[in-house]
C-alpha cells in the first residue's frame, strides 16, 4: 500500500484543539447547516478539477476492467480494515479508492447499461472519518469528485453532512477538554446542537478514532479526552 501513501500522504495527525480556560460558547450547529465556503477548486482549462485529472494521470493506460478489478479488491480490504478496527487503513484504502470511482462508473455503464450502484463504501465511511479527523482538504477533495460526476450526485448532501460533522466533532473535543468527565447530555446545550442523534453518532465515532473515551454509570455516559 506504499502507492496510496505516496500519493495522498500518511496517517492523518489530530487536529490540535484550541486552548481553552473556560467553558466556551459555541456557534449553533445544525446537520441542515452549509459548509463554509471554501476556495475555489483548483482545475485545469478544461474544466476538470485537479483531482480527478490526477487521478487519470495515475491510472492511464490501464483497462477499465483491470481498474474495477482493482476497486473490488481494495474493498475488501477496506472491509477488512474496517471489521478490525484499523481505522487508519481503513482511511488509506478509502483515499486508494476514490481515484477509481471513474473506472468503477465508466465499466458499469459499459456493462450493466446504467450506474445504479447505491452505496460506495470509499465515499460512506471517508465522509464520517475524515470529518471526525477534521481533513478538510479530503473532505474538499471528495466533494469535487461528487460535484463533477453526475452518478455521485446523490452523495452532496452527505458531503454537507460531513462538513458539518467536522464542525461539530471540533466543538465536542473542545467542550469536553474544558469540561473533562462531562456527562454526554450536557453536550445539546452547551455546544448549542438540536440534534441528539447527530451529537450521539459523532461522540461514537471519535471515540472509535481515539479521541474520546466513554465511561459509563448506571445509564449516564460520562467523557474525557483520550
Amino acid at each position: 500500500m506504499s502507492f496510496f501513501k505516496k500519493l495522498f500522504g500518511g496517517r492523518q495527525t489530530k487536529p490540535k484543539p484550541t486552548k481553552t480556560t473556560r467553558q466556551p460558547i459555541w456557534t449553533k450547529t445544525t446537520t441542515q447547516d452549509k459548509p463554509q465556503p471554501a476556495s475555489p477548486p483548483k482545475k485545469v482549462p478544461n474544466g476538470v478539477p485537479e483531482i480527478v485529472t490526477r487521478y487519470r494521470e495515475t491510472y492511464k493506460g490501464q483497462s477499465l476492467k483491470k481498474l474495477n478489478d482493482l476497486y473490488f479488491d481494495i474493498m475488501g480490504q477496506l472491509t477488512a480494515a474496517e471489521k478490525k478496527g484499523d481505522i487508519n487503513n481503513l482511511l488509506m484504502y478509502c483515499k486508494g479508492s476514490l481515484g477509481l470511482l471513474e473506472s468503477l462508473i465508466k465499466y458499469t455503464k459499459k456493462e450493466y447499461g446504467s450506474f445504479d450502484i447505491k452505496t460506495i463504501p470509499a465515499l460512506d465511511k471517508a465522509l464520517i472519518y475524515f470529518a471526525i479527523n477534521g481533513n478538510t482538504g479530503q473532505l474538499k477533495n471528495i466533494q469535487e469528485i461528487v460535484n463533477y460526476f453526475k452518478e455521485l450526485y446523490p452523495y452532496k448532501e452527505q458531503v454537507d453532512i460531513a462538513f458539518t460533522r467536522r464542525d461539530l466533532a471540533t466543538n465536542i473535543y473542545q467542550y469536553v477538554k474544558a469540561n473533562p468527565n462531562c456527562p454526554q447530555t450536557d453536550l445539546k446545550n452547551n455546544i448549542n446542537c438540536d440534534d441528539e442523534r447527530f451529537i450521539s453518532t459523532t461522540v461514537h465515532y471519535m471515540e472509535k478514532v481515539g479521541k474520546l473515551i466513554k465511561r459509563k454509570e448506571k445509564s449516564r455516559i460520562f467523557l474525557t479526552i483520550k
